[in-house]
């Protein structure tokens, strides 16, 4: 797991998905993120691209062709996103399209995620970069700040 903290919050990041799992306070140690009970829902708040939701029999067709893909998109479950870039205030991950993705999904793309601490605050900024010779199609919730009472 990859951590990040100031003086007022520390959060946590998996490695797999780049999936914020641990939202806490430095002060109390009160903790403000979902424990993924397995016997409820098994995740914390897992990345989706580039779909949300699922496809009728996991699968869709794209100019003529039939691609699969699970529910949620490959983000989510994969282990080749990498952390791209640490500062004292944030941390960034990125999946780049390879061998895998472009089976499933198309598109050449560059996925990044980045957590950003200011004060009591998380802030989740997604880049999708396009760096194909066409249009690429995708679905994503833009996640908003998190303000969390020290």
């Amino acid at each position: 797991m990859y951590t990040l903290e100031n003086n007022i919050l520390k959060i946590g990041i998996k490695k797999i998905g780049a999936e914020l799992c641990q939202i806490s306070s430095i002060n109390n140690r009160n903790e403000f993120m979902w424990d993924a009970n397995p016997a409820i829902w098994a995740n914390h708040a897992p990345n989706l691209f580039p779909i949300i939701g699922a496809l009728k029999e996991d699968s869709y067709r794209f100019k003529n062709k039939k691609y699969t893909m699970t529910k949620h998109g490959f983000i989510r479950n994969n282990k080749d996103i990498a952390l791209h870039e640490k500062t004292k205030d944030s941390l960034t991950f990125k999946l780049s399209h390879n061998e895998m993705t472009l089976e499933s999904y198309p598109f050449k793309f560059e996925f990044y995620i980045t957590y950003k601490l200011t004060n009591n605050s998380i802030e989740v900024i997604h880049t999708i970069k396009n760096v194909d010779t066409k249009t690429m199609y995708f679905s994503l919730v833009r996640t908003f700040p998190i303000f969390c009472s020290p």
